[in-house]
């Protein structure tokens, strides 16, 4: 009866254990993913600027089609309020969360760095083929007659 009660306490506190680990990894996990974020989006602000910047020293036909896309700084914006209401909620609930609604808000976090990196390349993407495009315009703006030649 004594072996029994002391492998029940035993099995528990090892239950216990196993349970905080898991509580802790998820939560240093989700702290991770919102440092990752926080990272993601400031390297997103600097290639939309850098964006920005490369349209300017377009030709201004080429230009014009483009800025119209470059409104996206609110997005970005919009992405570091939901992540300071991520760290929010972790701050005022990690602690009572379930296990269950800390998986959940991994998950979210996750899927959300997911889509802001496959955004982040799409953005590198689009810059490299815009300054070829720019690039390429320049060069055949040089070949035009002096009267119709774009300015640089």
């Amino acid at each position: 009866m004594v072996l029994s009660a002391t492998a029940l306490l035993l099995a528990w506190s090892v239950w216990l254990f196993i349970r905080r680990r898991l509580r802790e990894n998820s939560l240093f996990r989700l702290l991770d993913l919102a440092d990752e974020m926080e990272a993601l989006l400031a390297q997103s602000q600097a290639k939309l600027s850098a964006m920005r910047t490369l349209i300017e020293r377009a030709p201004e036909d080429i230009a014009l089609r483009t800025r119209s896309f470059m409104d996206v700084g609110i997005p970005v914006q919009n992405a570091k309020r939901d992540l300071l209401q991520h760290r929010l909620w972790i701050q005022q609930n990690g602690m009572e969360a379930s296990q269950s609604q800390l998986n959940m808000a991994c998950d979210a976090l996750q899927k959300a760095r997911d889509t802001l990196l496959h955004q982040l390349t799409e953005l590198e993407h689009a810059a490299m083929e815009f300054a070829a495009v720019t690039d390429a315009a320049w060069k055949a703006a040089d070949n035009e007659p002096a009267s119709l030649r774009r300015k640089h």
